[in-house]
């Protein structure tokens, strides 16, 4: 099982500082290959003054789920190893408006029948990334180690409320991520090949 601390940078029509808080889960598909799942939390916090801050308030949230692949430069029971990693998944952004939305129901005829009052609202989008990434590795089966990534998530064309989404499209990000693991390293053996989850 692993726990990963991320913060980075992402483009959200400007410059936008974030910081995440993650687990995930994984296996070795051979000594160089391994898989994982990643579930991350996440804020974003808006310049002051800025033109998107007029019109949603300054902390976004974000959740990511994604999978992601390392591929081992050296072994990866090595005490320190680096990697290459590619990876992609689904996002999902929430934010409040600053002043309420007000969203009309119509009939047949054109007629204004009914409101609805929308604070809140969000989006999902596609998220894909490659990196690079580095780990030390010691007897008691934990490791800690570092990944720097770059990616852009791309949102979807309208927000969960049904307005058009003219302000968020693509959204590029660099990020740094401190992961900290514990489970045992791929083995080979004479009955063959164990992956173990960790």
């Amino acid at each position: 099982m692993n726990f990963g601390v991320s913060s980075g940078s992402i483009y959200l029509n400007q410059r936008t500082d974030f910081s995440c808080l993650g687990i995930s889960a994984g296996t070795y598909l051979s000594d160089k290959t391994s898989i994982h799942f990643l579930l991350d939390f996440g804020t974003a916090n808006l310049l002051q003054n800025s033109d998107l801050e007029q019109s949603i308030k300054r902390e976004i949230h974000l959740v990511d789920l994604s999978l992601k692949t390392k591929h081992y430069i050296n072994s990866s029971s090595d005490f320190l190893g680096g990697y290459g990693i590619i990876g992609g998944g689904i996002s999902f952004l929430f934010f409040q408006y600053r002043n309420p939305l007000v969203a009309y129901e119509y009939d047949d005829n054109g007629l204004a029948i009914d409101t609805e009052t929308i604070r809140s609202d969000g989006l999902s989008g596609v998220n894909i990334y490659i990196g690079t990434g580095f780990h030390l590795f010691n007897p008691l089966m934990f490791r800690i180690g570092g990944e720097l990534l770059a990616g852009a998530k791309l949102w979807s064309l309208n927000t969960f409320a049904d307005f058009e989404n003219d302000v968020f499209n693509v959204s590029p990000y660099v990020a740094f991520r401190i992961e900290i693991s514990a489970g045992k390293e791929f083995r080979n053996n004479q009955k063959g090949s164990r992956k173990n989850w960790y």
